[in-house]
Order: structure tokens, then sequence, then C-alpha cells
């Protein structure tokens, strides 16, 4: 599977990372429900891109400062182990930086989290001298015949005020019919 360039060209954002990220506020969520795909995201964070990529079910979420949260849907045959999808995210998102460079980055498994298996990549993104460093946490789970990823990216600073609203998209994550499309 190769990984669309407007999904890569949204980690560019991050390199301003740092700087004014608000706590997810998982208090008021908000419901996104469409095709099949449900779950709740913090009500100050919004969907900024919805679409279908050559049948990979894609969906942005970012904050008002540089978190991103990316669903991706895969269709039946499409989905790749996690480990590899994670390599090829990782190796296309650098590559597509139009300055600056990932330096240092390292991979290591999460304990499985709501029904999800998990990795994290801490690296550094590197740009004119400054370093930032970062978070990447990417999940896959299977809905029958079709795999899910989540990819919960933010500058390490930033992650305590993010994660629970990493967590709440994640534990509502569901694949119903169409007809019966709601999140507990």
């Amino acid at each position: 599977m190769t990984l669309p360039r407007a999904l890569l060209l949204l980690n560019l954002a991050l390199f301003l990372a740092g700087c004014g990220e608000p706590a997810a506020d998982i208090a008021r969520p908000k419901l996104y429900e469409k095709d099949g795909l449900a779950f709740q995201h913090p009500g100050n964070w919004h969907i900024e891109e919805d679409q279908n990529l050559g049948g990979i079910r894609h969906v942005t979420i970012e904050t008002s400062g540089d978190t991103l949260v990316i669903v991706q849907m895969c269709p039946p045959g499409l989905g790749m182990p996690l480990e590899d999808y994670t390599r090829e995210f990782s190796k296309a998102a650098g590559a597509e930086l139009p300055m600056g460079r990932v330096v240092g980055s390292k991979c290591t498994p999460l304990a499985q989290s709501d029904g999800f298996e998990g990795l994290q990549e801490d690296f550094t993104l590197q740009l004119l001298g400054e370093k930032v460093p970062h978070v990447r946490r990417y999940f896959s789970q299977d809905f029958g015949s079709r795999r899910c990823f989540l990819i919960c990216q933010v500058a390490e600073e930033d992650l305590g005020k993010v994660e629970a609203g990493f967590k709440q998209v994640r534990a509502s994550l569901k694949v119903v019919p169409v007809a019966d499309a709601k999140v507990p």
C-alpha cells in the first residue's frame, strides 16, 4: 500500500509544534459517523480532511495547535502488518519534508489497548539548528476483513495535553453497518 501524498504533507505543519497546544476537551466530545466509521473526538478538535483515497477511508483530525490524528480504514486485502505500515509511513513522512529532517527515530511496542495493537515512534524534527522531539503513535485493529490504522502525532512537550484525546478517539472507534453508525 502506498501512502497518499496529501496525507504526508500534513506532517509539515508539525515543524512549528510546541506553541500554544490546548488541552483536549474530552468532556464535550464531537461525534463523527460516516460510511460505517464512527468515533468521538475532543470538542476542540476538528475534522480537517475526510475522503476516500483509492478505497482507503481517510479522516484527519487536527487541533488548533499542531497535533495530528489520522484514521485510515483499509478495504479487504490492502491492510499490512502494523510494523510494515509504521516503517513505510515514517520513511515517507520524512522524505516529504521540504526542509529539515527527522533524526533519532526509534520504535517501541505499546501494550494492547482498546483492542488495538500499538507502536510508538519517538523522533526529533530538526530545522535550522532547532530540535523538537516528537511522539507518533501507530495503532491497528481488524474489523472483520478490514484493517483500521490510527496515527497520533504530537510534539513531546504537548503529549500530556492531548493524550486523553488520543485515547478518546481510539476507545470509541467503531466500524458498524451504515444504518447503525452510532458510538455507544
